[in-house]
């Protein structure tokens, strides 16, 4: 039971000693081996949050000189770029921290009705991709998740179909045997199928198959993915009629009763 709840990242209870027979041995290695990675995982979130803080001063820092510098003999353009690099920065460490909380601590879900509809016409509009269409086909209104952390993940594929587009970008929402099923595809370079299984872990980048100009850290599908984990659900990458990427995020239904049907929020 106690390695059971070792994989499952749940917190272990320690048992007291129960002898010095093989039963009892192996608890108290169970125990030490759990107390060990809890420091271990206690440590590392430790060193994340303080490395994201200690970056922060620094940018806060960088930020009030360009003000001062805007009215001295320096290039705007300087001025932007640096910025620009500033701006990413800040948003690294935001992933970073956000893929932390989410891959360390299982996250209470706040299930309510969302208007998936104006959800995702919402987080269209905050994007406005210039140059690039999307196009969105809904056939239901209502789903029910965590309105938080599904606007995260579903952002996170709209950035990279943006991120990615020629110039289409397709959103659609279906039921898919029991499941909710949002897809976001574009009409860019694709992803081999031999290298499908790999985006979704944390930090990694697949230059083979996307520019490596477009920028991103490898963070935004990883953060997609514990999002339809903690969901109970998944996301996959499948072949697009655009010839480029289309993912696919999947979560079970929820029927609510009469009691659970809020109404739908956007």
């Amino acid at each position: 039971r106690q390695i059971e709840q070792i994989g499952q990242d749940k917190e272990v209870s320690e048992n007291a000693p129960t002898g010095y027979d093989a039963i009892g041995k192996l608890t108290n290695t169970v125990n030490a081996m759990a107390t060990r990675i809890h420091k271990l995982i206690d440590a590392q979130d430790d060193m994340v949050r303080a490395i994201s803080h200690e970056l922060r001063a620094p940018i806060t820092r960088i930020r009030f000189r360009l003000a001062s510098m805007e009215d001295q003999l320096v290039s705007s353009k300087e001025i932007h770029g640096v910025e620009r690099n500033l701006d990413e920065l800040e948003t690294l460490i935001d992933e970073v921290l956000t893929f932390s909380k989410l891959k360390r601590e299982r996250p209470e879900l706040n299930l309510s009705a969302i208007d998936i509809k104006c959800m995702l016409q919402t987080l269209i509009n905050k994007q406005a991709p210039s140059g690039k269409v999307i196009t969105i086909n809904i056939s239901e209104l209502q789903v029910f998740a965590d309105q938080r952390l599904l606007e995260r993940a579903i952002e996170n594929l709209l950035l990279n179909a943006i991120k990615y587009a020629r110039s289409k970008i397709a959103v659609r929402y279906f039921v898919d045997h029991n499941l909710n099923a949002i897809w976001v595809e574009d009409d860019g370079p694709g992803i081999p199928e031999s290298m499908r299984g790999d985006i979704f872990t944390a930090f990694t980048r697949i230059d083979a198959s996307r520019d490596r100009q477009s920028g991103g850290y490898g963070l935004g599908l990883a953060i997609v993915k514990q999002v339809a984990h903690w969901h109970g659900g998944d996301v996959k990458v499948q072949d697009s009629v655009t010839q480029g990427a289309r993912m696919v995020f999947t979560w079970p239904r929820i029927i609510p009763n009469d009691d659970q049907n809020l109404g739908a929020k956007c």
